[in-house]
């Protein structure tokens, strides 16, 4: 008998005629011919995906009712459904072993996996402990799942899915186990560097000199990272994306892991993060608000430079060192909550833990002076003063509430859809930069209470056609209006002289704009 067989007798047609297991037949030459047969069978076992999973072997000599127990073991991304006779299920439950009597007869039992449903898109090779996926069947989707259980995703894995809006990974780039950062560590790296529509090309920096482009879905908005760590440059320059949920796995965040996700508005940092590393969040400007954990101990350099819509934040007791510049052009960041040992002061020009802008520090969190009211208007009220630092609403014509005292700087800034806003006579001066960038809005009347105006106030404006300005105003400051282009008027509430009389900044008009008319109350002056 060979191996993986069972002896079942000698045979006359249908009749055994050797005793037991007995491999032997002796008999006695007969007058006549006769046929007598060796008889065997065998059990085979099957699978019904061969990347699905292991079997056992079945490889030696098996007797009549002999007990055996086959095996099955599964890979990562499929289901086990169980041992099938046929149609006929014959193992219990989930068990992956079945045991049986060996028959007296030819049998097979075939192993059934199916693709597990979260991987059902994917097109993937896998073991027992490793997945790596390497395409995706349906490319028109908007979401995408991707299991913790996957060790790797391949080279442009994801390239063009132009509908894709959020993604759940296990990790950023292809694989959990990256220590140090590479091409290969940065989020594009799963969608590829060949373009495709709806694809944007991205230049993702792994270190200060080196980059790849990769093209990511323009459509991406949101992102969570379930495992892996977060390194150099991970996110950088993915201005579509809006939330990134990082996971506990991580101790640090890379330098310029998020440098430039100029949308980005929401992010949490969780207790595990110990450093924030050089450029970090630098440039994130859409983000309003960022919560530092206790577990951090250091703030690199620059870490969070130009998000110029943060109005507050809390340094934990936990840090020990604020690099220079870490909050620089932070331009809403107005109150500063320091429970650290550090000496952090208000108005520093390049110790960037607070910013030049900070209006007030607090020793340590305490009743914020910071409210947003049912419009939509970000206030700041300290004694009788009511600073307007922003705007979080959706309308695009605006009234201002009774009892601002100031405009803030930077206040609208970069409001492209901005088109007409009325000022209340309780504003006293408008900031720098407070509405420069509004390109659509297309008339201003500055109120008789407004006595100074800051430099590049209303600069790159280039739809406002009207401007009103009282003669409260004494001095027209830097860029006030510098490339409104489609400004070529002003009225002015005093005289000629009046007008000739008062400070004017270089630049303050447009000089490419040609002629320009200001309209007094007694007379015109052409220029």
């Amino acid at each position: 008998t060979n191996r993986g067989y069972t002896w079942l007798g000698w045979y006359k047609g249908e009749e055994k005629v050797s005793e037991g297991n007995s491999l032997t037949y002796t008999f006695d030459m007969p007058a006549e011919s006769v046929t007598y047969t060796a008889k065997w069978c065998k059990v085979t076992l099957e699978r019904n995906d061969s990347s699905a999973g292991t079997i056992t072997s079945l490889t030696d000599k098996y007797n009549v009712g002999e007990e055996i127990t086959v095996t099955a073991s599964t890979n990562a991304g499929y289901t086990w459904l169980g041992w099938y006779k046929g149609e006929e299920k014959v193992s219990e439950g989930n068990s992956l072993t079945y045991t049986f009597d060996m028959p007296e007869e030819d049998v097979t039992y075939t192993a059934k996996w199916g693709i597990a449903p979260e991987m059902a898109n994917y097109v993937f090779t896998s073991t027992e402990s490793t997945c790596t996926i390497t395409g995706v069947k349906d490319k028109s989707i908007s979401s995408a799942f991707i299991p913790d259980y996957v060790s790797s995703i391949g080279s442009a894995a994801f390239s063009g899915c132009t509908s894709l809006e959020e993604m759940t990974i296990p990790f950023v780039g292809s694989s959990k186990s990256a220590t140090s950062a590479s091409s290969s560590t940065l989020f594009g790296y799963i969608f590829g560097t060949s373009s495709y529509t709806g694809g944007t090309g991205v230049e993702q920096y792994y270190s200060s000199s080196n980059y790849s482009t990769y093209y990511i879905p323009s459509s991406l908005r949101s992102v969570t990272v379930t495992d892996g760590n977060i390194l150099y440059g991970a996110f950088y320059g993915c201005s579509s994306l809006i939330t990134v949920t990082i996971p506990n796995s991580v101790t640090s965040i890379g330098s310029s892991a998020f440098s430039g996700c100029s949308s980005l508005t929401y992010i949490t940092i969780p207790n595990s993060v110990t450093s924030i590393g050089n450029f970090a969040f630098d440039d994130c400007s859409s983000l309003a608000s960022i919560t530092i954990p206790s577990s951090v101990t250091s703030i690199g350099n620059y870490a969070f430079s130009g998000c110029s819509s943060l109005t507050s934040i809390t340094i934990p007791n936990s840090v020990t060192s604020i690099e220079r510049n870490a909050f620089k052009f932070c331009y809403k960041l107005v109150e500063v909550y320091n429970q650290s040992s550090l000496n952090v002061t208000k108005g520093s020009s390049d110790y960037g833990c607070v910013g030049y802008y900070a209006k007030n520090v607090y020793t340590a969190a305490g009743d914020s002076k910071l409210s947003t009211n049912e419009d939509g208007y970000l206030l700041y009220t300290d004694g009788d003063s009511v600073s307007l630092i922003g705007y979080v609403g959706s309308e695009t014509d605006l009234t201002l509430p009774d009892g601002v005292t100031d405009i803030y700087q930077y206040a609208f800034y970069g409001c492209s859809s901005l088109a007409s806003i009325t000022i209340p006579n309780s504003v006293t001066s408008v900031g720098q930069y407070a509405f420069c960038g509004c390109s659509s809005l297309t008339s201003i009347t500055i109120p008789s209470s407004v006595t100074s105006i800051g430099s590049v106030a209303f600069s790159n404006c280039s739809s406002l056609t009207s401007v009103t300005i009282p003669n409260s105003v004494t001095a027209i400051p830097d860029h006030a209006f510098y490339n409104c282009s489609s400004l070529t008027s002003i009225e002015y509430k005093s005289t000629k002289s009046w007008w000739n009389s008062i400070t004017k900044e270089s630049n303050w008009w447009n000089t490419n704009t040609g002629a320009y008319t200001i309209h007094c109350t007694d007379g015109d002056i052409s220029k």
